[in-house]
């Protein structure tokens, strides 16, 4: 209350000003309110992404059903995976041995020991470190190996006890060629323990591929020396990424390659139809009469010695199998003159429909592969193995692979040959295995040898450089050794069914959390309800509360068209084929199930009925997800590929529905700021004004307050 006019000027003013102020309050209200619904249309995009991303990974090429489980028939022996392409059988395997990480320790060495200097070599495989340690403590050895040998081994040190340590030194390699192999010049290995002081001789197996670029002099040698076999040789061409060589057809290419009788060889090569002997058959089917005039103009004499005279194949044809080589012997060329004697004219026009038919029909490509060498006596020998192709067909990746002892019956040999009479070759590899020595020097504290893995497939061999991975063995298949075996083991192929299981779960639990999400923000206020009973007996009845976006229609399209995917019949692209969801026990509710809640559309799962789907036809069950429908390698239908369609247009962050929502919003709450500071700002002028007016409304009411005291006063004095 002012204290002069007796008003309370101040108190009014702000009654006045709070009035003025209730359309700024709204403005703020409106802003709360568009903030809790942009809160909620990101958790509608949370909600819409995991069913997305959800939906995405039943037909991913990663996902539960791109890739089945590898099972042995003992649990744990061997595992792995395979892509759904690979062959569903059973393979026998057994496990003969691990692949091992070459491991080496020191002699116990004393912790206060004073180590000399020296310079040693470790190699790994293809891989060398010089070193040169200055000398120092085992520890200072330790850390000097640590840091110099990172990238080929695991060094670490173990204290034995108080004055004694170990160093360990591990391979990073697995399997025989990651062998660590030692040069020791000043004896600082030897005098740790890590080699003993005697080298010894070890023979390995070594595979050399020829580089056709460096070793074309080879080549360009063999052509000009003489060749054991008196045919023109034919010119040839390497590549320029110098990974293949071009023969051209009907010709010889030789290789001076000096190998004794244990070396084995194998050509890898591609067969095929030149393209000057495709027109030549061509012209010669189609103009017989031309070529055979032309035969006739070059020597007449011969036609007449050709009624006479028939030229013929005799002989048996040799086959002999050497290991996994079939060896064929040539067949002889005999010449033999017919008898004159009568014959029928049937006779002679099926003797005559052959030959023609004969003479018309190409004979088969022939490709020869071989080595020469001299003999005793100083005389050139061959041996060859050749390759026959029917002159319609081609051949790519062919390969011819033999230990030159089957050849040259245990001789060494000068080199090698090959030779085309009619096809055109493209040499792709050519690789060359001998035994070489080598002198090493013996680990003395070998704690795991290096030694490939080893296993039996089916009864056959193989040999790799490590356990984990292994996808060269059979096709589909990515198969990982865990252990020995005593015996074979059957290795399945078979559905990832608890994966997929889990994985159709959370797909289910994402659409049902983003459908009640989006069912109780979409809540309208139409529908009375009762929420409970009065003290009378007699029901209350109340309205329900309206949602947040009762009044928006993008959710209510969301809710509808995600269920219209889910309720859908799809194509079934086989006799066993599901066509809906719950053909594989997913559905909104049992039969007999309260109706309020299978309206309300959430879905349920009958898990044992899903097992034994994926049980009966897992390919069925994928592709009720996604199919491809039009056979393109696209997946374009099923339920999850047209739940991703209906989803895209809502999660795109650039012109999506829920972000063109938000944005929206943003505008809004923007634009009522700036309303609200315009009215803040007209409203501080408004309040000044009143404060100015009430100022001069109380000066003059003290005023006149002054006038009657004074009036006042002056008629008391009067009197």
């Amino acid at each position: 209350m002012d204290l002069g006019s007796g008003m309370d000027t101040r108190g009014t003013i702000k009654k006045l000003m709070d009035l003025e102020r209730i359309p700024i309050q709204r403005l703020d209200q409106q802003n709360k309110l568009h903030e809790i619904r942009i809160s909620a249309w990101n958790e509608v995009r949370k909600h819409t992404t995991q069913l997305e991303n959800e939906s995405r990974n039943l037909q991913s090429f990663s996902g539960s059903f791109a890739v089945n489980a590898v099972v042995s028939s003992i649990p744990g022996v061997i595992s792995g995976q395979a892509t759904p392409q690979a062959n569903p059988g059973k393979q026998e395997i057994e496990v003969v041995q691990l692949a091992t990480n070459h491991a080496l320790r020191t002699n116990p060495l004393e912790i206060e020991t004073e180590l000399p200097k020296g310079s040693f070599t470790i190699k790994v495989d293809e891989q060398k470190l010089d070193l040169q340690y200055s000398g120092g403590k085992p520890k200072s050895l330790l850390n000097y190996l640590k840091n110099r040998t990172s990238t080929l081994l695991d060094i670490n040190g173990v204290q034995i006890d108080a004055q004694n340590m170990i160093i360990a030194l591990r391979s990073k390699k697995s399997g025989a060629r990651g062998k660590m192999e030692f040069e020791d010049p000043d004896g600082l290995l030897q005098k740790i323990g890590l080699i003993g002081s005697q080298s010894v001789e070890e023979k390995e197996w070594i595979d050399k591929p020829i580089d056709w670029q460096a070793d074309k002099i080879r080549f360009q040698e063999a052509q000009d020396s003489q060749s054991p076999k008196k045919t023109g040789l034919a010119s040839f061409k390497v590549s320029d990424t110098n990974k293949q060589l071009y023969l051209n057809a009907s010709g010889q290419l030789q290789y001076s390659l000096p190998l004794r009788p244990a070396a084995k060889v194998s050509f890898k090569l591609s067969i095929q139809k030149p393209a000057q002997a495709d027109e030549k058959a061509i012209d010669s089917a189609s103009n017989p009469d031309q070529s055979s005039a032309a035969d006739g103009k070059a020597d007449s004499g011969a036609k007449e010695a050709e009624k006479t005279m028939l030229q013929r194949e005799t002989g048996p044809r040799i086959t002999v199998r050497v290991g996994d080589i079939e060896l064929k012997g040539q067949n002889i060329n005999r010449t033999a003159r017919l008898q004159d004697q009568t014959t029928n004219p049937a006779q002679e026009q099926e003797g005559a429909a052959e030959t023609q038919n004969d003479q018309n029909s190409p004979k088969p490509m022939l490709v020869s592969v071989g080595v020469y060498w001299k003999d005793k006596q100083g005389k050139n020998q061959t041996q060859i193995i050749r390759k026959e192709v029917p002159f319609e067909q081609s051949i790519v990746g062919e390969v011819i692979s033999f230990e030159v002892a089957q050849l040259s019956g245990g001789e060494s040999i000068e080199g090698l040959f090959i030779e085309n009479k009619d096809a055109s070759v493209v040499l792709a590899e050519l690789i060359t295995t001998t035994e070489e020595s080598k002198t090493v020097t013996k680990a003395v504290n070998e704690t795991t040898p290096a030694q490939d893995a080893i296993a039996k497939i089916n009864g056959i061999e193989i040999k790799r450089s490590q356990n984990r991975n292994l996808t060269d063995i059979i096709d589909g298949l990515s198969l990982d050794l865990n252990q020995k075996t005593d015996g074979s083991v059957t290795v399945s192929v078979e559905t990832r069914a608890d994966d997929i299981i889990q994985d159709i779960q959370r797909w289910m639990e994402a659409y049902n959390q983003l459908l009640v999400f989006c069912r109780e923000l979409g809540r309208n206020s139409k529908s009375d309800f009762q929420a409970n009973v009065g003290p009378n007996g007699q029901p209350i009845v109340q309205k329900e509360k309206a949602g947040l976006f009762a009044s928006d229609s993008t959710l209510r399209q969301l809710i509808t068209k995600i269920r219209m995917q889910t309720a859908q019949s799809f194509p079934v692209l086989d006799r066993n084929g599901f066509s809906v969801l719950s053909d594989i026990g997913i559905s909104t509710g049992a039969p007999g199930q309260n109706w309020d809640d299978i309206k309300t559309g959430l879905l349920v799962l009958e898990e044992g009925k899903l097992r034994e789907s994926l049980k009966k036809n897992p390919e069925g069950v994928r592709q009720l997800f996604a199919s491809d429908v039009n056979e393109d390698n696209i997946k374009d239908n099923g339920v999850a590929i047209k739940l991703l369609d209906v989803l895209k247009p809502y999660n795109q962050r650039a012109g999506g529905l829920i972000t063109a929502r938000i944005d929206l919003l943003q505008e809004k709450i923007k634009s009522n700021k700036q309303e609200g500071n315009r009215k803040e700002l007209s409203l501080q002028d408004k309040e000044e004004n009143l404060r100015r007016r009430f100022g001069r409304m109380e000066s003059s009411v003290k005023r006149n307050q002054s006038i009657s005291e004074y009036l006042k006063r002056q008629g008391q004095n009067n009197q």
